[in-house]
């Protein structure tokens, strides 16, 4: 088996809380990266896996997810009510949720004003750089804004 290549690939910490936070099909380098044995053989303290989508209708690999019992899968729904779910944006999450922000790694792929925001989150609760690895898509009609 061989290391991905690009830079967007997952480096494990043992020492230190993972969160994921992802936005619709955000969520699919994720899933490959918590099901892979370099993170299984490579647990984390804890792994947060936040995930946003409109409906739930939306919701990619749910089930899967919320069966591995090495991570807390949070599904965050912006334009429904379920039971069980999260009811808002991820970052309404992200800005309410007690995670050890100065111990963990975060994770971040989706559009560019979600990369965008949840690192002006990250940053104001005392998040270093290097703990921040993010990947963003664009619309086709909008230019970088980080």
């Amino acid at each position: 088996v061989v290391r991905a290549t690009g830079s967007f690939v997952l480096e494990p910490k043992q020492h230190r809380h993972f969160v994921f936070i992802s936005m619709g099909t955000g969520v699919a380098p994720f899933r490959s990266m918590v099901l892979s044995d370099l993170f299984r053989k490579n647990l984390p303290l804890s792994t947060l896996f936040l995930a946003g989508f409109r409906r739930s209708q939306d919701i990619l690999f749910g089930e899967e997810l919320s069966d591995l019992e090495y991570l807390s899968w949070v599904p965050a729904l912006s334009r429904e009510d379920q039971p069980g779910v999260f009811a808002g944006r991820v970052t309404a999450y992200l800005k309410a949720a007690e995670i050890p922000f100065e111990l963990s790694e975060f994770y971040i792929c989706g559009s560019a004003d979600l990369v965008k925001e949840v690192r002006a989150i990250l940053e104001s609760k005392n998040v270093a750089e290097e703990s921040i690895h993010h990947e963003a898509y664009l619309h086709p009609n909008k230019k970088k804004s980080w």
